[in-house]
């Protein structure tokens, strides 16, 4: 069966108004009923007490005499009622003094009564009703016990004529709801119908009829007012695409002249660029290597500045070139182990031949990740050699590694115990040559953040780091925990 919210507004507006209708014709019926056999019963109870005073008014005399056969040859005249089932008069002593018993009535045994007997009426089908005999003095009591005589009947009757009325007042009910109810139903689905119209269609033009000034009307006055404002925001918003579609052709044009003038930079870079720097380095090394013993201890230093500068010159170029074939390399996802990766990045750190302490590299769980292999490895190796580089003056430097699952994310993140960050900098963290630490005390080029940071985001991810100044730092990146 439908639920009652699946079913149409005219049908329920049918339902309640026959149910409303049923429920009061139902109240008047049963009042009706209940009503009627009272009023019979008062009738028929009313009847007998006329019949016990003629019979009391007549039986003074045969009291007064002491004349029972009178009084029981009175008596039997009832049979002529068969209503009256058994009758007695009781004289002032209280004693029988006589009685009828309707033939086939069991003797009925009456109450003892007195000068204070009043009239006794039963709820049921019997009943009885006294009157009091007075001649100046209390002489006795007449008292008949009654029957209401067709009372079934009666309350068929009765009941026939109620659900009589109920089903007649049920069909009216339907007839007018089903007629009267079309003066709301129509119109509300003349406004559904506009309402469907426009979202298959798209139309924003189209209109709902209106029809009065009750609160339908209102409707489709403010459907209609709503339908105005959609139409002319909809010519605005079309108008506002076709001039943002113009400005991202040209904003297109202008990239891909930016892109070709980014890779005349790169090739300038990587080949008019490197083979200064190589120069400055190897005339440096030759003069260091050959003519070293002649040099003073001044040359000498001026000698191997320009020696570490020229390599850093170096390692900022590839740092460069690296940074900017990211934003043109296509990632080559795959699920990878992102455990085996770490492990294998943390050996070759610690294998390095210039590290003069080791590192206690703590690695977690590490779920499997669906990325680009190649860009996933610079990252973690920029993150990894960043812990250990700012951790390796500690006694006891630590890094550690882990991972947690968050709703469709994976969180990655590398610990360590070392010199950490002020928070109100971490905003600095990722842009190209943003560095929080001189080169005198951590070397670096101020890229490697930058290059985490343009991979994850490709990535569909997200970087952020937390830290305190002189006690470590944790740097986090997250993945689409979905695997391919």
């Amino acid at each position: 069966m439908a639920e009652v919210k699946d079913i149409s507004i005219r049908k329920r507006l049918i339902m309640i108004q026959v149910a409303t209708a049923f429920i009061a014709v139902l109240i008047c019926c049963t009042i009706y009923v209940f009503n009627n056999i009272k009023l019979f019963k008062d009738t028929s109870v009313s009847s007998k007490n006329s019949i016990a005073e003629i019979v009391g008014i007549n039986a003074a005399p045969t009291i007064q005499f002491l004349d029972n056969d009178a009084a029981k040859e009175m008596l039997q005249k009832l049979k002529s009622n068969p209503s009256i089932l058994n009758a007695t008069i009781i004289d002032k002593d209280g004693k029988e003094f006589a009685r009828y018993d309707k033939q086939g009535e069991k003797e009925f045994l009456f109450p003892a009564t007195g000068k204070e007997m009043q009239t006794q009426k039963g709820l049921g089908k019997t009943f009885l009703v006294s009157y009091r005999i007075v001649d100046k003095d209390f002489l006795g009591t007449v008292i008949l016990r009654a029957e209401l005589t067709g009372y079934t009947d009666i309350i068929l009757s009765y009941v026939k004529i109620a659900l009589l009325i109920l089903l007649a007042s049920l069909v009216v009910a339907l007839i007018i709801s089903t007629l009267f109810q079309r003066t709301i139903t129509d119109r509300l689905l003349s406004l559904v119908n506009t309402t469907k119209e426009v979202a298959r269609t798209g139309n924003y033009s189209s209109r709902a009829p209106i029809s009065g000034n009750d609160e339908i009307g209102v409707l489709s006055v403010a459907f209609n007012d709503m339908l105005d404002q959609i139409e002319h925001t909809k010519k605005d918003l079309d108008e506002t695409n076709a001039e943002l579609e113009d400005r991202v052709s040209k904003r297109t044009e202008q990239l891909e002249l930016a892109n070709k003038e980014l890779e005349a930079f790169s090739y300038s870079v990587s080949h008019d660029l490197r083979a200064p720097v190589r120069a400055i380095n190897g005339f440096a090394q030759i003069l260091m290597e050959d003519y070293g013993s002649k040099l003073d201890a001044e040359a000498t230093r001026i000698t191997g500045t320009i020696l570490k500068n020229a390599k850093k010159m170096g390692q900022l170029i590839d740092d460069l070139l690296a940074f900017s074939h990211l934003g043109r390399q296509d990632l080559a996802k795959r699920n990878v182990s992102m455990k085996e990766m770490v492990v294998g990045i943390c050996e070759d750190l610690n294998n390095e031949p210039r590290r003069t302490s080791t590192t206690e590299f703590k690695i977690g769980e590490l779920p499997l990740a669906y990325c680009d292999p190649v860009t996933l490895r610079q990252v973690w190796t920029n993150l990894i050699s960043n812990a250990v580089k700012y951790s390796k003056l500690k006694e006891k430097p630590v890094v550690e590694i882990g991972a947690e699952t968050k709703g469709d994310e994976i969180i990655y993140y590398v610990k360590d115990n070392g010199d950490g960050f002020d928070m109100k900098y971490v905003n600095k963290l990722f842009g190209v040559f943003q560095r929080l630490h001189t080169d005198g005390k951590f070397e670096g080029t101020g890229v490697g953040l930058a290059i985490v940071h343009r991979v994850i985001s490709k990535h569909g991810g997200r970087v952020w780091a937390e830290g305190k100044v002189g006690e470590g730092a944790t740097f986090y990146f997250s993945l689409n925990r979905h695997l391919n």
